[in-house]
């Protein structure tokens, strides 16, 4: 705004008359020449391709190579540093100004300061008795006076000794030194750091320094110290290899005290992992084939020797679940074909080793999208065929191993009757799938499984315009009738087949739109009716609502409901609502499978904008069954041009790797994260730790 204002102002005034001294231009309504001295007033410019300066009066001395400026002085360095005093020397030799009472901005990084005694050339400003902020100039919400300091405006960095922080114009405290950097680009150097108390680790200090020599890698080191629990370091290297990619490493390791492992009886003294996640869009595929084919990589993995290795490095969020998962997928696909590689790879975090851990290295398949197939007696536009072939090796370092290949090959017919009002199809349908044992025992035998299904499917998409609202309705009618069936060898549980019986499936899509095309509602549901000899007749029932009160409030769920147990077996249920002012989330998850333990689960988020700058905000995630809150947090934050802070009281649980085996424990404590922009800020921590095993939580 200030660079706006100085611009405008030194351009629309009118000048008569002018003189070239040196590289510097005057222009003045009014130039009189006095013997040695040439005196401009009445609207004095003087500029060159550095500086611009405007005053009421302007004095050149001609052997002293000075020029004096007098009243309202404005001077403007490179379009970015702002000055304004009511005096102001300029040696045209040096480049060089003096000033008394004088006021400086950078555009840049927002800061200005208030000096008494001010010296400065094109790079560096030599500033004694002064204040800065980068707030109000009229009541700054923040300031810091010191005696002396340098503005760098190369290295664009401050340097003020002797500095006094107010807080409005409360008196904070006293360095005899600091220093911050203005530059607001990606750079090296030290980054805020994070400080903190809890009860059982003591304090805690997080001092991270970023190294970023080159604009596509960089490396980010954190160290931390925790005085009773220990000492750890973590390391994370960024890079960008390609306009279509990019990817993260990461190393760290943290030691365990003796004293604090041999009280809290910690399986490992030293925890330590590594991570690697990397993505690419554009792997194989040239920018001149990206129309013709389409691939892309995406990597994630993690390796471990226990939790504690997530929960140490200050993540927003602490590790919850036992089960870590790396995972690598990667896809290349047409117009016509599809192939993917995947893999996975399992951590339990609660065993001694994972030996016994099945993991999927890899999966592969292959896929053929739907394609014509000719026909002497019916156009080909009306039989499409389509191939799925799939590969997944099942690995472990001890037990069972296997190695499944699947292969589907779906041939269908389809015809539009009724005027289109209604589409028929035919379908015949091949499975195939083989699995191959090993380390196995002499009883196993390896599995065949062959089958042949039919399929009739009636489909028909309806809309119809009422008076206030447009409706649309979805419905797939499908037969399923198995032909042929063989199976020979052992079928392990771990392993998937596609079983088809015989079925009619059911399923309605319906959709409401305003006449302005808002739509507003949603519903689908799905029913399978089993049509054989087995007990279980009815698949679950699925039922979908999503109805939208407007864009920015809408209410879902999604229901399961077991027939063959006679309960709901899924259900979530969700309340979304947000706009410029308010952001509430309501989700309720319930869980009640034959092969899991029940889960009825609640999280919630919210904030809301007191005004432009004051948010409250809050979450919580709650076990309802078990009833324990595995994490809520309240708090406060504050956002202005100059600066802001978040505070905040948390509670939360976090699983460890004991010699007993895996224990949770309960932190509580307030965290406060202070920025004074473009200056830097600090975040602090105080926690209390409270060790709460499984059977306590049962109990309660």
């Amino acid at each position: 705004m200030f660079k706006k204002i100085v611009i405008f102002v030194f351009f629309t005034t009118f000048a008569f008359a002018n003189v070239l001294i040196n590289d510097y231009k005057l222009l003045a309504t009014k130039i009189v020449h006095d013997k040695d001295k040439i005196i401009a007033s009445e609207d004095v410019i003087i500029y060159n391709q550095k500086y611009i300066l405007k005053a009421k009066k302007a004095i050149y001395d001609t052997k002293t190579n000075n020029i004096e400026l007098f009243k309202d002085v404005n001077i403007l360095i490179d379009n970015i540093q702002f000055a304004k005093s009511n005096y102001v020397k300029l040696n045209l030799k040096t480049d060089t100004l003096y000033s008394k009472e004088i006021f400086l901005y950078n555009s840049d990084s927002d800061i200005w300061f208030r000096s008494q005694n001010t010296k400065f050339d094109l790079n560096k400003f030599k500033i004694k008795k002064s204040i800065v902020s980068s707030c109000s100039v009229q009541k700054p919400d923040w300031k810091i006076t010191f005696t002396k300091g340098t503005y760098d405006r190369d290295k664009k960095f401050v340097h003020i000794y002797n500095p006094l922080f107010y807080a409005g114009d409360l008196p904070l405290f006293y360095l005899p030194y600091f220093g911050f950097s203005t530059n607001k680009s990606r750079r090296t150097g030290f980054l805020r750091p994070r400080t903190g108390y809890e009860e059982r680790e003591g304090l805690l200090y997080i001092q991270p320094f970023f190294y970023a020599p080159k604009k596509d890698w960089d490396i980010q080191i954190n160290p931390q110290i925790r005085t009773n629990r220990g000492q750890g370091l973590y390391a994370t290297l960024r890079f960008v290899d390609s306009l279509y990619s990019k990817g993260e490493l990461k190393f760290g390791l943290f030691k365990e005290n003796d004293l604090f492992a041999k009280k809290y009886n910690l399986k490992n003294s030293i925890h330590l992992g590594s991570e690697f996640k990397y993505s690419n869009s554009k792997v194989f595929t040239a920018e001149k084939n990206s129309s013709i084919y389409k691939d892309g990589l995406f990597v994630d993995f993690i390796h471990l020797n226990d939790i504690d290795y997530l929960n140490l490095q200050q993540r927003r969020k602490s590790a919850q679940s036992r089960l870590i998962t790396s995972r690598l997928n990667y896809f290349l696909s047409s117009k016509k074909d599809y192939f993917g590689l995947y893999m996975r790879y399992f951590i339990d975090t609660e065993k001694d080793n994972n030996d016994d851990t099945l993991q999927t290295l890899p999966s592969i398949q292959y896929h053929k999208f739907s394609q014509n197939l000719s026909s002497n007696n019916l156009p080909s536009r009306n039989i499409l065929y389509s191939v799925d072939y799939k590969f997944k090796n099942n690995y472990a370092d001890v037990g069972l191993r296997s190695a499944q290949q699947e292969i589907s090959i779906p041939i269908n017919i389809h015809f539009s009757l009724l005027q289109d009002y209604l589409n028929f199809g035919i379908s015949e349908n091949l499975y195939y799938s083989k699995v191959n044992y090993f380390d196995k025992n002499s009883s196993i035998k390896n599995a065949n499984y062959f089958s042949n299904y039919h399929k009739l499917s009636l489909t028909s998409n309806l809309t119809k315009k009422y008076n206030s609202f447009l409706h649309n309705l979805q419905v797939d009618l499908d037969f399923t009738i198995p032909s042929f069936e063989k199976r020979e060898g052992y079928f392990a549980d771990f392993l998937h087949f596609s079983l088809e019986r015989k079925s009619l499936s059911f399923k309605l899509n319906q959709y409401l739109y305003n006449l302005d095309g808002f739509g507003y509602f949603t519903h689908r549901l799905k029913q399978i009716l089993y049509l054989d000899s087995s007990k279980n007749e009815y698949a679950d029932f699925e039922n979908d609502i999503i109805y939208r009160f407007s864009n920015d409030f809408k209410v879902s769920n999604s229901l399961f409901y077991s027939h063959e147990d006679s309960k709901i077996s899924k259900m979530q249920s969700g309340v979304f609502y947000k706009n410029d002012q308010f952001n509430f989330k309501l989700n309720h998850t319930y869980l009640n499978l034959n092969y899991i333990d029940n889960t009825s689960f609640l999280s919630s988020k919210i904030d809301f904008k007191l005004d432009r700058q004051y948010t409250l905000f809050g979450s919580i995630d709650y076990d309802i069954l078990s009833s324990f809150t595995r994490e809520w947090v309240f708090g406060w934050k504050m956002k202005k041009r100059c600066w802001s802070y978040d505070i905040a009281y948390k509670e939360r649980v976090t699983p460890s790797l004991t010699s007993a085996g895996a224990e949770s424990f309960t932190k509580r404590g307030v965290y406060l994260t202070l920025r004074l922009l473009p200056i830097g800020g600090i975040s602090y921590r105080y926690e209390k730790e409270q060790s709460v095993s499984q059977k306590e939580y049962d109990e309660e």
